[in-house]
């Protein structure tokens, strides 16, 4: 969803990029290799680690010997990963004639933009679009976000 609006009679434009996405899961390798390789697992170690986070360590890492056919599991490190993001604010001000007849110019404008500024998701690994996958499966492993950045822009028109 993308949406501007100007102010300051139309001398400043303001937009904003939300994007959604949806409907797929997400293996959180990262959380699943270091529980399933360290016995620093955050899942194991931490006393304020929700109940379906040790289980989902527990269930990955230890199976039953006494019973025939016990087996572990890492189906607890598939996650939902819907999320929100803000993926872009931009400011856009049009530069006053004085500053255009300096430079010359026909027309000016001052461009602020950032992006990838905030997400908000239920995934707990670094962050859903981070795939280290090239498959058809996508996996998080020791990936990063995409990063936050700022740009700014002069536009002069001749």
């Amino acid at each position: 969803m993308q949406n501007g609006f100007d102010v300051f009679q139309r001398k400043l434009h303001l937009s904003v990029l939300l994007d959604y996405k949806g409907g797929f899961s997400l293996f959180n390798n990262t959380m699943s290799f270091y529980c399933q390789q360290s016995n620093l697992c955050h899942d194991e170690t931490n006393k304020d680690t929700p109940l379906e986070d040790q289980a989902r360590s527990v269930a990955q890492r230890y199976a039953n010997p006494t019973v025939p056919g016990a087996f572990t599991t890492n189906r607890g490190y598939w996650e939902n990963g819907q999320f929100w993001r803000l993926r872009e604010v931009g400011a856009t001000l049009t530069v006053p004639q004085a500053i255009n007849d300096a430079l010359r110019a026909r027309d000016a404008s001052l461009t602020f933009t950032g992006r990838n500024l905030h997400v908000w998701t239920a995934y707990k690994g670094t962050d859903p679009e981070s795939n280290y996958s090239t498959g058809n499966v996508q996996t998080d492993f020791s990936t990063t976000a995409p990063p936050t950045y700022f740009t700014v822009r002069l536009n002069l028109h001749y």
